[in-house]
């Protein structure tokens, strides 16, 4: 299961966020953060007027180191399930369930789906459902039963887009071997994909 959290960098709640650095920097490290996120204002110009401050109660800067490690710390205890694994980069999430049995795989994903819906309502944080996908990976046919979130059915898919590596449900390849097997033909520093 892949699922993409909408808005990341906009949907970090300061007073949310401060426990979570206490809990786990030095004091004098919360004490700079702390001081770096209360004092955010934003302030608006246009022509020759210009608006009262108004504190910004939430987001981190976007495309910052600073902003990936605070989002980081925030998202960090999203619930997982003793019979799941996930992978995480910065807002792209794969959820998986490897077991011989499509209806067992889909049960242990749906545990970890219901934990993950209380923890995103909890903490104010939105699943892009556009972009949320549910792939069998398996050489046998048919999919694992269907998964909800939010009391939205996931699209099942034969093929999905993950941290730039395109994965079908056999596991093949064959998109980058047709995609880019014409590019490797003089050797490998002649590689021109992505």
């Amino acid at each position: 299961m892949f699922l993409d959290i909408s808005q990341p960098s906009d949907k970090v709640w300061h007073q949310r966020l401060l426990p979570k650095i206490q809990k786990i920097l030095p004091p004098n490290y919360f004490n700079i953060l702390q001081s770096y996120l209360q004092t955010r204002q934003l302030i608006v110009t246009y022509n020759n007027s210009t608006t009262q401050p108004v504190h910004i109660l939430s987001g981190v800067p976007k495309r910052s180191v600073l902003g990936l490690f605070l989002y980081t710390l925030y998202t960090a205890d999203i619930p997982q399930s003793p019979n799941t694994a996930r992978s995480t980069f910065a807002d792209d999430r794969a959820i998986l369930s490897n077991h011989s049995n499509p209806i067992t795989a889909s049960a242990n994903l749906r545990t970890n789906l219901q934990s993950i819906e209380k923890w995103t309502r909890k903490w104010k944080i939105r699943i892009n459902e556009e972009k949320f996908k549910h792939v069998t990976f398996s050489l046998r046919r048919g999919n694992s039963p269907q998964l909800i979130f939010n009391q939205t059915n996931i699209p099942q898919a034969d093929a999905v887009k993950y941290l730039r590596l395109h994965l079908d449900r056999s596991l093949t390849w064959n998109r980058y071997i047709y995609n880019y097997g014409n590019t490797w033909t003089s050797g490998p520093k002649n590689y021109t994909g992505s």
